[in-house]
């Protein structure tokens, strides 16, 4: 009811009736989404079955979005306005972050000291992180020693680092469309041997196979069999702690097999660096590769010229060397743990329970292939504590550990990827174009990212398929 004055009836109230002037319009904000939804998403290789957290490509940041946006000459808005329609996604996109030797631990320790409420709480703070700093450094002080060791044992005893290089796009193109199209992925496992500087890069890409464990395991195997000099008696490793691939139960099951097998090697020594303290030589193998990829002048449009491109690095009388992975090569190592062979038990031989997280040092040895020896630290004084991996305690031997080929066709893509990948025919050179046309793709497949790493430990959750297997 209207209000009665004097003069007349008043007015109704018409504040916050009106469209503010600067408010964003409904077809410029359903714009910007439309542009942030042009860009493919991936999940992480390890932890989709736990999780349905999505992430945009490497190359990605907020401003490199914004900037995109501007690029197709789309409605103007600002970057602040970009950035809060990007924050309304559900659920929450996310961009990978850049792979950098930082450390969780480090970090989160920093942080609660910050914001210590007494001098005590930051003293006890401050104490933790130099504890946890003193065991990255010793990790760091043992890989010398067993480099010292390796030089002066003149190669009978050698220390090999290995570790996987981001993945590789293909084709490596510059121009600006690619940021919206998904590539091949081409996968580098890089086992460096410390004391000859020799870098040994294992190259497939993914039709071929994937990046898990049962690949890192197959690439180690091919390089004890093809590549360590007959002399070598014992070798020991150093990786990190990524319990995807290095630290798990299926590499536990190829190194076995490899003393086991192998007409000389007696002993593997498996290290492990502390996590966010993981600088490895082959690191440096890999910022080569980079910057040769960068400024090559050979075009980059088939996997195969990856292989020609890695082989020009290095210096002259030391150029690395290249391992074309094929499919027969990548092998399962289930036969390995779970048919007729070894198993992984819950409990050491003292009754104690045995987790991979816990695991510093493994021990294999040629003398009882059916024990593996493991530490918790990588203390020499520290006496090693046995896993017993014989199905049948009562057996005085253990059958012959034979592993089986993993792939006997190529592994399928998604339908969106191949045709990003189609879409790039016209930049690259027709003689590749029938690899890309004869992709197999399968509607069950999933555009996953291997180089996002998991926030758990995905070791145990290995044990435990390995073990409903078994059942």
């Amino acid at each position: 009811m209207e209000r009665q004055s004097g003069a007349g009836a008043v007015p109704k109230d018409q504040r916050g009736k009106h469209e503010p002037k600067h408010k964003l319009p409904a077809a410029v904000r359903e714009e910007v989404k439309a542009h942030i939804n042009s860009f493919p998403r991936y999940i992480s290789h390890y932890s989709r079955r736990h999780t349905t957290q999505l992430y945009l490509g490497k190359e990605l940041n907020l401003n490199k979005l914004f900037e995109l946006y501007i690029e197709i000459g789309a409605s103007k808005v600002s970057l602040s306005t970009y950035s809060n329609i990007f924050k309304e996604f559900t659920p929450r996109l996310k961009f990978k972050s850049p792979q950098l030797d930082t450390c969780t631990t480090c970090n989160t320790i920093e942080n609660m000291i910050s914001s210590a409420s007494t001098p005590e709480e930051s003293a006890t703070l401050k104490q933790e992180k130099e504890i946890h700093v003193g065991v990255a450094d010793f990790a760091y002080e043992c890989k010398r020693s067993d480099k010292l060791l390796a030089k002066n044992s003149k190669q009978t005893v050698p220390t090999i680092v290995f570790d996987l290089q981001q993945v590789m796009q293909c084709p490596q193109l510059t121009s600006g469309n690619v940021y919206y199209l998904r590539q091949l992925s081409v996968y580098n496992l890089t086992v460096y041997v410390t004391e000859t500087n020799m870098a040994y890069n294992f190259i497939w890409h993914e039709t071929q196979g994937k990046r898990g464990a049962d690949e890192i395991a197959s690439c180690i195997v091919t390089f004890f069999h093809e590549f360590l000099p007959p002399s070598v008696k014992h070798v020991i490793m150093y990786s990190d702690t990524c319990s995807g691939q290095n630290k798990n139960s299926h590499m536990c099951g190829a190194l076995a097999m490899v003393v086991q097998q192998h007409p000389t090697l007696g002993t593997i020594d498996q290290k492990f660096l502390v996590s966010g303290h993981t600088h490895l030589e082959c690191d440096q193998a890999h910022h080569q590769i980079e910057s040769k990829k960068k400024h090559t002048s050979v075009a980059l449009h088939h996997p195969s010229k990856f292989f020609d491109m890695v082989r020009e690095v290095g210096p002259a009388k030391k150029k690395f060397t290249v391992r074309e992975v094929t499919q027969p090569d990548l092998l399962d190592f289930n036969p390995v743990l779970l048919r007729d062979g070894p198993l992984v038990r819950k409990v050491d031989t003292e009754g104690q329970p045995f987790l991979f997280g816990d695991a510093q040092w493994f021990r294999f040895e040629k003398k009882d292939p059916s024990a593996i020896l493991y530490k918790r630290t990588l203390y020499k004084e520290e006496p090693f504590v046995s896993l017993n991996w014989k199905r049948n305690k009562k057996s005085s031997s253990l059958p012959n550990m034979c592993a089986t080929r993993k792939y006997f066709s190529p592994c399928p893509i998604t339908k969106e990827k191949k045709k990003d990948i189609l879409k790039l025919l016209p930049q690259i050179d027709p003689m590749y174009w029938a690899f890309s046309q004869d992709l197999v793709t399968d509607q069950l497949a999933v555009d996953e990212d291997p180089d996002l790493l998991p926030d758990y430990d995905v070791a145990e959750e290995l044990i435990r398929q390995d073990e409903m297997e078994n059942d």
